[in-house]
């Protein structure tokens, strides 16, 4: 990479101070980087997945906690 080149690190950080610099003046952040506003989050549909030791897991129980889900699709 080139001297030059920003790490996403360093993209994150210069979003975050543009974000802060613009919320210090009194201006909405969404408005000043000129993207919607998400909308209100709606609750999951409570669904049940079976783990690879055969347990089943389901959103419900998962409430509170970081998830991250991955779907894979073959053709």
């Amino acid at each position: 990479m080139g001297r030059h080149a920003l790490t996403a690190g360093g993209v994150a950080s210069v979003a975050l101070v543009w974000v802060l610099a613009g919320s210090a003046s009194g201006a909405d952040p969404f408005d000043a980087m000129r993207v919607l506003r998400p909308s209100a989050p709606e609750s999951a549909a409570d669904v049940a997945f079976t783990t690879l030791d055969g347990t089943e897991v389901r959103v419900r129980d998962l409430r509170g906690k970081p998830v991250l889900l991955g779907f894979f699709t073959t053709w």
